[in-house]
């Protein structure tokens, strides 16, 4: 990679600018490779006459690499670098896309999702290493804030680039193809700026001594870093709370449209449209959770995870027992995911971080995601399970009980703080 002499300050704010948006905008395209997923999943049932058994087994398999692979590649990334790291598992998940349009059947899409998990559990612990080796700790709860709206922005993109597709489709199977091709058309774009702009560490253009950043750039780390990673009690508690709002963040992911579409007669481009309000809700969550967390409990995660898991039980019950009116249920999506994503954010990214050893910042955020990815693994079937035993009243008050018992768990912890 050439290297550019940029010793001013000057130089060192717009490279900071250039590399934010370049990895936000990288976590955003992934999205576009990932979400298509639960848009489409309801013209299986029609098209394919699948159930929704089917369709948690294909979660859960997604989930399954996607969790392993977040422990994995955090190592990889810092072995190796994030720039390659990134390249390789986009080029991935795009290919896994286009199969996804082709492919007719249950075992097949098992196959390709339990590849694209492996591909999507690149995006994270790469991109969140490069902010880290650029942005000093003593602005990340804010910067990270801002910086984590990127799968919410991505999320709410994707599924309205997925819901636009289907509704523009003449039949029902080129809607299913067109699902999955348009948006991962439009992550290509995504492909060009990352392997044009993106830089992993200043170093890399020139700039040596930055302070109060995780240095250096990791090339040197081996994988028994993930021996140290394993021992710090904050990882943990911030994997398991992470667990919680991971689980009920893909309940809402995978099964919104399709709980719009059997439980209130939505269309499937309808649903699409109103469930992307629930990453939307979030960009504000991840923002004001970072803002809140840095300037009122100065520098401490939980409280705001702890006051956020509360707001999740009151909003999720209170869903399944509105009208079906768009604007009640909008309403409700963007706090739900307000409370969701916050907290998610800032533990996944901030908090990750500050627990790291040194160097291993890769290393601790796949961590994080990976433990917190694993209770994606049962959301998927749990759902499907629950939805056609008891109805979908009963899915809500699952996710309502795991955040009180969260809330109280993570409360002995209030004033915990990472390094």
């Amino acid at each position: 990679m050439a290297s550019v002499s940029l010793h001013t300050l000057r130089d060192l704010r717009t490279w900071r600018i250039r590399i934010f948006v370049v990895t936000w905008l990288a976590y955003v395209g992934y999205y576009f490779t990932r979400k298509h997923l639960p848009v489409v999943q309801p013209l299986f049932l029609e098209e394919y006459g699948w159930s929704m058994f089917d369709l948690g087994v294909i979660a859960a398999a997604f989930q399954l690499t996607y969790a392993v692979g977040q422990l994995v590649m955090g190592a990889v990334g810092d072995r190796f670098g994030a720039r390659r790291l990134l390249l390789v598992g986009m080029i991935a998940t795009l290919a896994m896309s286009l199969f996804s349009g082709l492919a007719t059947t249950v075992s097949a899409f098992i196959v390709i999702w339990l590849v694209n998990g492996f591909a999507q559990a690149t995006g994270w612990p790469a991109t969140v290493a490069t902010m880290a080796r650029w942005f000093p700790r003593k602005t990340r709860g804010r910067v990270m804030g801002w910086w984590t709206t990127n799968y919410m922005v991505g999320d709410t993109l994707a599924t309205w680039l997925a819901a636009a597709s289907i509704a523009a489709a003449p039949t029902a199977l080129t809607a299913i193809r067109w699902g999955f091709w348009i948006p991962a058309l439009a992550f290509c774009v995504v492909i060009f700026v990352v392997w044009k702009w993106h830089r992993e560490a200043p170093e890399d253009v020139g700039i040596y001594e930055v302070p109060d950043t995780n240095g250096p750039n990791g090339r040197a780390v081996h994988w028994r870093d993930l021996a140290a990673v394993v021992k710090v009690p904050g990882l943990w508690v911030a994997a398991v709370i992470t667990g919680a709002l991971k689980f009920a963040m893909y309940v809402f992911f995978f099964w919104t449209v399709t709980y719009l579409v059997d439980a209130r007669g939505y269309s499937d481009a309808a649903a699409g449209y109103l469930a992307a309000l629930l990453p939307l809700g979030g960009a504000a969550g991840a923002i004001c959770a970072g803002w809140t967390s840095d300037r009122l409990f100065t520098g401490r995660r939980i409280p705001v995870a702890v006051i956020l898991l509360f707001v999740l039980a009151v909003v999720t019950v209170a869903i399944p027992y509105t009208s079906s009116d768009p604007y009640v249920l909008a309403a409700l999506f963007l706090v739900a995911g307000f409370a969701i994503y916050g907290p998610e954010s800032l533990l996944a990214g901030a908090g990750a971080i500050e627990y790291a050893p040194a160097g291993a910042m890769g290393t601790a955020v796949g961590f994080v995601n990976a433990i917190g990815s694993l209770a994606g693994i049962p959301a998927g079937l749990a759902t499907a399970a629950i939805a056609e035993s008891f109805g979908w009243e009963a899915v809500f008050w699952m996710v309502a009980a795991l955040a009180v018992i969260t809330m109280f768990g993570a409360l002995p912890l209030w004033n915990s703080r990472g390094k």
